[in-house]
C-alpha cells in the first residue's frame, strides 16, 4: 500500500457503513499517511450501503464524523463523499436507483472529472538515478532512471557522491539511440572523463549549478508499520536507489523513548555514508524511504 500511496496524487478512501464498522483507527492512519505522504486529493468510498438499506441518514452520519476528524487536523479542506455498495454494483459505474436522494455523481464519473494527473517534471532540475553500470563490449555504460528534468546527449552531468562531472555520450533507450531522455524515462548512457570505479548504485547526477542535497544526518517523519523502532536501532535506509546503514539519533518528542507500531513520528536519522536526500514535497522520489530493521521493512518515511 505504502509503495503506491507514495507515488500517487489522488486516493480512495473506503469505509464501511455497517454499523458495527463504519470509522475505525485504521480510518484515521489511513488519513494521517495520505496528508503525511503529500496526497492532493482525497476520496471517501461509504461502502456496504446495501447493508444499511441504502440510508441517508447513516451515511450524513459517517460524513460529518470524518469531516470533523479533518477539521480538527487541518488535513484535508475540501473532499468527495460518495456512497457505494461495491458487492451490488450501487454507484460505481453509474447512479444508483437505490440512493436517488445522492445528487453527486457515481465513483468511476468522479474520479474521470476529478482527478488532476500532472505532467512529467520536464522544466524542474535534473535529477538521475544511477540505478546499475554493467560492461558492453570493453566499455562502462550506466542505467538511470531521469526523475525531473531532461538528460541530454553531449551534455554535462555532475555525480553528486562520487564529486565529479562527465560529458554524456552514447545516450539511448528502450528503442535505441536517443538525443535527449525525459522525466519518467530510464536510459542507458556512457560518461566521458569519470572514474567507474567511485560510482555505486544510488548515486545522483544533476546540472553542477542545481545540486541535491548530500547529507550524513536529516530530520524526517516516520510511520512504523511493523515492530517497533528505538533510538540507535541499527537500521537499513533505501531512498531512490541508495542502501545505506543508519541509526535514529534523536526522537523529536521527548517523552518518546520507543516508537510503537502504528506511530506516525518525527525523528532525525543519522546515516554511515553520505546519502542524497531532498524534501519530499520538492522531489518525492528523493524525499521518501523505507527503514529496515533486522531484514524487515519497518518504516516509512519522508524527508522534511
Amino acid at each position: 500500500m505504502l509503495t503506491g500511496a507514495s507515488q500517487a496524487q489522488a486516493a480512495i478512501l473506503v469505509v464501511s457503513a455497517k454499523l458495527s464498522e463504519g470509522i475505525q483507527e485504521q480510518t484515521r492512519i489511513h488519513i494521517l499517511l495520505a496528508k503525511m505522504l503529500g496526497i492532493k486529493q482525497l476520496f471517501v468510498a461509504v461502502n456496504k450501503m446495501d447493508l444499511v438499506e441504502y440510508n441517508k441518514e447513516r451515511f450524513k452520519a459517517i460524513k460529518y464524523e470524518i469531516n470533523e476528524f479533518l477539521k480538527a487536523g487541518n488535513y484535508y479542506k475540501a473532499i468527495s463523499f460518495i456512497p457505494i455498495s461495491a458487492k451490488k454494483g450501487d454507484n460505481l459505474f453509474s447512479k444508483s436507483v437505490n440512493m436517488d436522494w445522492d445528487r453527486g455523481k457515481s465513483l468511476v464519473e468522479l474520479l474521470n472529472k476529478e482527478i488532476k494527473i500532472p505532467a512529467h517534471s520536464k522544466s524542474r532540475a535534473l535529477r538521475v538515478l544511477i540505478q546499475d553500470i554493467y560492461d558492453d563490449k570493453a566499455r562502462k555504460v550506466l542505467v538511470a532512471r531521469i526523475e525531473s528534468g531532461v538528460l541530454k546527449r553531449n551534455g554535462s552531468l555532475f555525480l553528486n557522491i562520487s564529486k565529479q562531472a562527465g560529458k554524456v555520450t552514447a545516450l539511448a533507450g528502450a528503442r535505441g539511440d536517443k538525443k535527449k531522455a525525459i522525466a519518467g524515462e530510464c536510459a542507458s548512457f556512457q560518461l566521458l572523463d569519470v572514474d567507474y570505479n567511485k560510482i555505486r548504485r544510488g548515486e545522483v547526477g544533476s546540472s553542477l549549478y542545481d545540486t541535491p542535497r548530500v547529507k550524513k544526518s536529516f530530520f524526517a517523519q516516520i510511520f512504523v508499520f511493523d515492530g517497533t523502532l528505538n533510538k540507535n536501532d541499527k537500521l537499513i535506509i533505501r531512498c531512490g536507489t541508495a542502501e545505506k546503514n543508519c541509526k535514529i539519533e534523536r526522537i523529536m518528542k521527548e517523552t518518546i523513548a520507543i516508537i510503537e507500531k502504528d506511530d506516525i513520528a518525527e525523528v532525525k536519522i543519522a546515516v554511515d555514508e553520505p546519502i542524497i536526500v531532498e524534501r519530499f514535497s520538492k522531489f518525492p522520489s528523493l524525499g521518501r524511504f523505507l527503514l529496515i530493521k533486522k531484514d524487515k521493512i519497518s518504516a516509512f518515511g519522508v524527508v522534511k
